[in-house]
């Protein structure tokens, strides 16, 4: 999934208006331990947010997570926004 991440995380690395592919979710703790376990029903409700692995479109440093990936939380903005995914 593409996304545009709208706030600087790294001036080095991604600065504002930086665009990126999604390349993982991870769960943290319990939600995970539930979805290996699996007790989770089809539908998890996570009790913790998830990290986000974002490979960045123009870089290639590796931050230790691979060759232009970065790790974002993300954040609820009071403002609305619109999401617009395209599936293949």
């Amino acid at each position: 999934m593409r996304v545009r991440i709208m706030a600087t995380i790294c001036p080095r690395l991604a600065p504002v208006d930086t665009s990126g592919t999604i390349v993982n979710i991870e769960l943290e703790g319990t939600d995970r331990i539930r979805m290996e376990k699996g007790d989770a029903p089809c539908i998890l409700l996570l009790q913790r947010q998830p990290i986000v692995l974002v490979r960045l479109d123009e870089s290639v440093e590796d931050t230790g997570l691979g060759a232009g990936i970065i790790a974002v939380s993300p954040i609820l903005s009071p403002e609305a926004f619109f999401l617009e995914i395209d599936v293949p």
